[in-house]
């Protein structure tokens, strides 16, 4: 008596997987719908970069556009020579004005430290047989009147003058004196001879 053992089991066996018309047909449909939510985002990015591409395009053109307008504007725009000469004309006068302004400036600073001099010279040598009745100062241009009691002793005093700092480069166009209706003697001292000259009249 011969006996079977059938060494194939069930589990070893290949499996036949039959596929129905349901299951394709959702398959197809759902493998449809993928495709058309691909190309429908693809057109809409293609879309959007064309009109990215469309403005930049637009964007380099005008300013192309500009450019050239520009440099064509600089190339026919003569220049004004009538406005040149106006403008050098008014930086010449803005240059005089401030030379005079500065020597101005100058002129006070020099006045004010000269008066200054001039009333410690004529303290420091003070002689009491004379006094002085006018004293006026411009610009190193020195004018004094004044009235002794002695002739002697104008040019004692001037003498001590000469020694002071004020009066060490001072020097005087003359001196005139006189006497006046009272018979007082009095004199004048100027650097400038017209001062002597108006005041004797």
């Amino acid at each position: 008596m011969k006996t079977r053992i059938n060494f194939y089991r069930e589990d070893f066996k290949s499996k036949i997987i039959l596929l129905n018309l349901n299951f394709l047909l959702g398959l197809a449909t759902l493998s449809i719908i993928c495709v058309v939510v691909a190309w429908l985002w693809a057109n809409s990015a293609l879309t959007d970069a064309k009109k990215q591409t469309d403005s930049l395009l637009f964007q380099i053109v005008q300013k192309k556009e500009l450019s050239k307008s520009l440099i064509e504007t600089k190339d026919t725009r003569a220049q004004n020579m009538a406005i040149v000469a106006d403008v050098e004309k008014h930086l010449q006068e803005l240059a005089m004005k401030r030379t005079i302004l500065d020597e101005l400036d100058s002129r006070q600073t020099q006045r004010g430290q000269g008066y200054s001099s001039l009333m410690i010279g004529l303290a420091e040598n003070h002689n009491a047989n004379l006094w002085l009745t006018n004293i006026s100062i411009y610009d190193r241009r020195l004018y004094l009147e004044g009235a002794t009691t002695d002739s002697k002793a104008l040019p004692q005093w001037l003498s001590k003058l000469n020694q002071a700092s004020y009066f060490a480069d001072t020097e005087f166009a003359g001196t005139r004196m006189f006497r006046n209706e009272d018979q007082q003697l009095q004199f004048i001292l100027s650097s400038n001879l017209d001062d002597m000259k108006r005041k004797g009249q």
